[in-house]
């Protein structure tokens, strides 16, 4: 009899290990089926689909894995097709395995989502509208991915605008007063005239995202090319320049738009949604 119930033990054993193995073959095929070689180029991914109560239980989850909240982050949005719209979707006694199940059959996949996400998160220490004379500044902003452009064919809104409350969004404000500051370190790669950003810059990360200032009234001062930036560092003022040929300006109320963009491993510059980025420093 003792034996018997030994050898029904060990196999109870068996059948359980069988079925943990089983669990997550399961649990492999179905996370690396949300997976493919254009992953961070599909809309799911650059939608950046992260609610603030997420954002914080990926952080809560990040110390306590000693890892960080953009590691963590690329493993849950995988595992949850790309939209973490529920803070109990991230458990960090899952991470673990679903990190090692993405690392076995998908490391390329998974490398590229979370060089994108450090591109995009990482080196963000500042809302891009920042204070003058210690004024704070009631900013207006809503979440218009992708949003059609009536008057511009086919073209799609990829960014985030953002207006001071006090000029309104009916009655262009005077230029000069809004400071747009950069919300990383970095340099200066492109500075000047674009005929539908009007007076841009565009600031390059350490880590590589692009941060891109568009319908500017005027710069902070002459910058150049290759210039080192601060985060927080004034760059220019909100204005209404644009649609048009250099000088273009009054056919919109004055507002910034931001957009924000990494490079894939293919060379190709990628724009993603900085709203949900915004939510979240806005409300640090």
């Amino acid at each position: 009899m003792r034996r018997r119930g030994m050898i029904c033990f060990s196999l109870l054993a068996a059948v359980l290990c069988l079925t943990l193995i089983f669990q997550n073959f399961l649990d492999a095929l179905a996370v690396a089926g949300n997976l493919s070689a254009g992953t961070v180029e599909s809309e799911a991914f650059r939608k950046q689909e992260i609610t603030l109560e997420a954002f914080a239980k990926a952080e809560e989850a990040a110390a306590e894995l000693e890892e960080e909240v953009w590691e963590v982050l690329a493993v849950f949005l995988i595992v949850n097709r790309f939209s973490l719209d529920d803070a109990g979707r991230v458990r960090p006694e899952h991470y673990r395995r679903y990190r090692t199940v993405l690392e076995r059959w998908k490391p390329e996949a998974l490398e590229a989502v979370t060089d994108a996400l450090r591109a995009v998160w990482s080196d963000v220490r500042a809302m891009p509208v920042g204070n003058l004379e210690n004024k704070v500044l009631d900013v207006a902003y809503e979440d218009g991915w992708m949003d059609a452009r009536g008057d511009q064919g086919e073209r799609r809104h990829e960014g985030t605008d953002l207006f001071c409350r006090e000029s309104g969004r009916e009655t262009p404000a005077e230029g000069g007063i809004y400071p747009v500051v950069s919300m990383t370190d970095g340099y200066v790669e492109n500075i000047g005239w674009l005929n539908l950003g009007g007076w841009r810059i565009g600031v390059r990360s350490p880590s590589g995202g692009y941060f891109y200032y568009a319908h500017l009234s005027d710069y902070a001062r002459d910058f150049q090319p290759g210039e080192q930036i601060r985060a927080g560092e004034l760059l220019g003022f909100m204005g209404d320049t644009g649609y048009g040929p250099e000088g273009t300006q009054g056919l919109f109320p004055v507002h910034l738009h931001l957009g924000i963009y990494f490079t894939s491993e293919e060379g190709k510059e990628i724009s993603v949604n900085p709203y949900p980025l915004l939510r979240i420093l806005d409300n640090a």
